[in-house]
């Protein structure tokens, strides 16, 4: 009898980028995580954003950014990628910082297969 094999499924991981992230959370994760996809891991990567443009602490800004996805369009498994920050408590009352909690808190209450991960304390978006 001839084994099944179970069909490859692709993993979403959503980098989340708000404002003053620490570039060095996102950037050294992201690269390594794309590096095992080049190899051949099952992983979509998305980079994202309120904005389409967001600073760094150290004042590089990351372009490219696509807008945080509709809940309602995402199906498949998925992995939240979250960076830390510096000035924690300025950082997360920005707007953008606000609106990418409020974005967390609708995933969490939905039906998306979702995980979460974070970079030191971008777990507080998290919280």
């Amino acid at each position: 009898m001839l084994a099944t094999l179970a069909p490859i499924v692709t993993t979403h991981i959503w980098w989340i980028l708000s404002p003053q992230h620490l570039l060095l959370d996102f950037v050294g994760p992201a690269e390594t995580l794309r590096m095992a996809r080049d190899m051949g891991a099952h992983f979509e990567l998305h980079y994202c954003g309120i904005q389409h443009q967001v600073s760094s602490t150290l004042g590089v800004s990351v372009t490219g950014l696509e807008k945080l996805p509709n809940l309602s369009q995402l199906n498949g498994p998925h992995l939240v990628m979250l960076a830390g920050h510096t000035n924690d408590a300025a950082d997360l009352d920005h707007p953008d910082a606000l609106a990418i909690i409020n974005w967390l808190v609708e995933l969490k209450k939905s039906a998306v297969e979702a995980n979460f991960a974070s970079i030191c304390s971008g777990a507080l978006m998290l919280a």
